[in-house]
């Protein structure tokens, strides 16, 4: 599935994301981490690279939390879980806006709703566990 197909099969991605806009506007803390994020992976910290990463965020805080469905013909719509899934660390404005969590979200069938498994590690890393001062797994 193409990333567009995504914000198709959301009901309000648009008005998430302009919301989320407003958060990150006002939140210096996130705007640190984007930064971060930037200064990490080598990214000049411009409007399109920071608009890139809000769209990431959100859309995976949306199907981590069941507002996306993904098609999938060998359960018809009825996934209990979604696992994030990503070679390497999450982005350090990635875990600080599921700890903020100002959407108030929630998916108690879903365990992995507020992780991330690094596929290079191998590793499950729970947002809630990570010390974002450090950057590392309590």
């Amino acid at each position: 599935m193409v990333w567009n197909q995504l914000y198709v099969g959301t009901r309000d991605f648009d008005v998430k994301l302009r919301e989320l806009k407003e958060i990150y506007s006002k939140d210096e803390l996130f705007q640190k981490y984007i930064q971060d994020d930037c200064d990490i992976y080598g990214r000049e910290m411009g409007e399109n690279q920071v608009n890139f990463y809000l769209e990431e965020i959100l859309m995976f805080y949306l199907l981590s939390h069941g507002k996306v469905k993904l098609p999938n013909e060998y359960i018809e719509n009825q996934q209990k879980w979604v696992l994030y899934c990503y070679p390497g660390r999450p982005l350090k404005s990635t875990v600080y806006f599921y700890q903020l969590n100002p959407f108030k979200l929630e998916w108690s069938e879903n365990p992995y709703a507020r992780a991330h498994y690094d596929l290079l590690e191998k590793k499950l890393i729970e947002f809630d566990r990570v010390d974002l001062e450090t950057y590392k797994v309590k």
